[in-house]
Parts: C-alpha cells; structure tokens; sequence
C-alpha cells in the first residue's frame, strides 16, 4: 500500500493494477478528488485495470411535512 498526494508519488512500479481511492468526498460533491485519480489513472493504472469504487449513486427527493417545516425559520407559519 502506497499512501500520499498522487501528484507527489514516487512509485517504484511503472504501472499498477488496481487503484484504491476516497476520491469522491460527502455528498459526492464536495472535496473531490476527480483530478487526482484522473491524474493516477492517465500515468500509473495498466489496461484494463480497476479504479475502487467505481461506482456512486445519488438520491434525492422533496417531501413536504408540516412538522419539519414548521420546526423550522426557512418559511413563516
């Protein structure tokens, strides 16, 4: 395991496997890392290999309760 920024790796591996990396932040919004991983993939990943987790879903909805707007200063009762 190989742990650091990627821009600043030093690896003693020409091309790796897999890649393993939190890069999408809370949210899958904020504090993303898509340039980094896009930046390992292009100079270290082989084809055909995995960057883990590939994979993300995001939900959302609107619901309207009287309790949770009324609990709260957005709206006037």
């Amino acid at each position: 395991m190989v742990q650091g920024m990627v821009e600043e790796l030093d690896l003693k591996y020409d091309r790796v496997d897999v890649i393993v990396s939190e890069w999408m932040g809370y949210c899958l919004l904020f504090e993303s890392m898509l340039n980094s991983v896009i930046y390992a993939r292009d100079r270290w990943l082989k084809p055909g290999g995995a960057i883990l987790p590939d994979i993300a879903k995001m939900v959302c909805f609107w619901g309207n309760t009287p309790v949770f707007w009324g609990s709260t200063r957005i709206l006037p009762n």
